[in-house]
């Protein structure tokens, strides 16, 4: 069956990563090789931890690679939800931890080359 390839997938520079073989140690390990994973692994390697990315298939192709793979915090539907469920400090809440995310993304982009 053939895969369906997004943009992203179908232009993005492939990467090759080594199987997990036998045992390795590690501080952490990261179940995933998405956005939210990749940025998470780094993130703690940069703190001085070892880590294993773990991915079952290939890293940025699954959930990240089918989507526009964009990083965004306009999230008018979720916000009018979250302000609803738990007013407007959570909804604040939520917006501010969503542009520090995207800071950070950005940072760790800019500082590897990405």
């Amino acid at each position: 069956m053939a895969r369906h390839l997004s943009y992203w997938n179908a232009t993005a520079p492939a990467r090759g990563f080594p199987e997990l073989a036998g045992e390795i140690e590690a501080d952490v390990a990261v179940i995933g090789g998405g956005i939210v994973g990749v940025t998470t692994a780094r993130m703690l390697k940069d703190r001085g931890l070892t880590v294993a990315l773990v991915e079952a298939r290939a890293v940025g192709e699954e959930v990240t690679g089918k989507s526009t793979a964009k990083i965004t915090s306009q999230h008018n539907l979720a916000l009018t939800t979250i302000a609803r469920k738990f007013g407007e400090d959570g909804a604040r809440l939520y917006a501010e931890a969503n542009e520090a995310g995207l800071a950070a993304i950005c940072r760790l982009a800019g500082e590897h080359g990405m």
